[in-house]
């Protein structure tokens, strides 16, 4: 643990560095948040694969009668409607 004043010296060393290169100390603080993002993405990622291959699972009397021709049949059309959402949720 730090002491007292050698925790008023690193806020004094940090506040310094944010006042010379403010640009750097940004990218130092933006790290988490960016970590927060890919888990989220992958996350969604993990959700969306597990209900499409229930969907593909539910619908195959629909598509054709077999799970592998469901999960053919429907794969693009998934896919492409995933990514869509995915890109509509990107940081601009």
């Amino acid at each position: 643990m730090l002491s007292e004043s050698e925790r008023r010296r690193l806020a004094e060393i940090e506040s310094a560095l944010r006042a010379e290169d403010p640009g750097f100390a940004q990218r130092f603080s933006a790290r988490p948040r960016r970590l927060v993002a890919r888990r989220a993405v992958m996350v969604l990622t993990l959700v969306a694969a597990v209900v499409f291959t229930f969907q593909a699972l539910f619908m195959k009397d629909m598509m054709g009668g077999t799970y592998l021709r469901a999960l053919h049949r429907s794969f693009v059309p998934e896919w492409l409607s995933m990514n869509m959402m995915m890109a509509g949720m990107a940081p601009s």
